[in-house]
């Protein structure tokens, strides 16, 4: 009998560990689980940021899930914002997170991008695993990029009006290069094109030669644009043309390029 009793007592000693062992197992699948989803979202949006931000509604979590090849495990939760502001910069937040034994009232607000981890019956119940993809910071990195971009278009053109000017007659030392004289006449290919509104400024660039039309291209991937339309930029000293980039929720990021000052963003 005594054999029986320490014969059951190291059995449920052992089923103990395993049961510890197993659980530990899990626990670390799971933070991988979100570690590596958590990666392949960023990355997701990163790819997307202008149809993700193009839209101003939540983004429907099964697009979420198969645009980012993400198959959801562990009862996971996959939740996004509507598209909020911030300084200027338009975002969603995209929250996922997988539901925790013990932890009750864990949510997510659409309307923020704010996630609420809940409240926990013990302190020894795992903390929360999720992921927070933060629209915000990605958005803003393609602003910066963008206007990084738009700067050295600047700084090219202004450059180009130097030469041009270099090379004038004392007659024409006040021409104003960004800009045909007439846009009517024969086109004088020491000026830039009359431009009305803005158009694509690949095309300016290179038959100026100025430079590639490959360079102006914002982080969006799409082509920057520029115009000398007299309603918009100045006809008098300092002459000035204006460069835009678009972005994925309406509002351009514009720049003005003078004959004379250097771009600074």
């Amino acid at each position: 009998m005594a054999t029986a009793v320490i014969g059951m007592m190291i059995y449920l000693g052992f089923s103990n560990d395993i049961s510890r062992i197993t659980g530990t197992q899990i626990e670390a699948e799971r933070q991988e689980w979100i570690v590596d989803n958590g990666k392949a979202l960023d990355e997701w949006y990163l790819r997307n940021a202008w149809t993700i931000d193009g839209n101003s509604l939540a983004i429907d979590s099964t697009t979420i899930a198969s645009q980012a090849g993400i198959t959801l495990k562990y009862s996971a939760q996959l939740v996004s914002s509507t598209r909020l502001n911030r300084n200027g910069v338009s975002y969603h937040v995209i929250a996922m997170w997988l539901p925790q034994t013990g932890l009750t009232g864990t949510a997510f607000d659409v309307n923020t991008g704010l996630i609420t981890e809940g409240t926990y019956l013990n302190a020894s119940i795992p903390r929360l695993k999720y992921h927070i993809t933060n629209g915000a910071t990605i958005e803003s990195q393609l602003v910066t990029k963008s206007l990084k971009t738009m700067a050295q278009a600047g700084t090219r053109l202004e450059t180009w009006f130097v030469g041009q000017a270099a090379l004038a007659t004392s007659a024409d030392v006040n021409n104003n290069w960004f800009r045909q004289p007439s846009c009517t006449a024969t086109a004088d290919p020491r000026f830039l094109a009359c431009l009305a509104g803005f158009q694509d400024a690949g095309p300016v660039f290179t038959t100026a030669a100025i430079g590639a039309a490959s360079d102006l291209v914002s982080a969006w991937g799409r082509v920057l644009l520029m115009t000398n339309d007299p309603t918009l930029v100045s006809t008098t000293h300092p002459y000035s043309v204006l460069l835009s980039a678009e972005t994925p929720w309406g509002t351009p990021l514009q720049s003005t390029v003078t004959e004379s000052t250097n771009l600074t963003l």
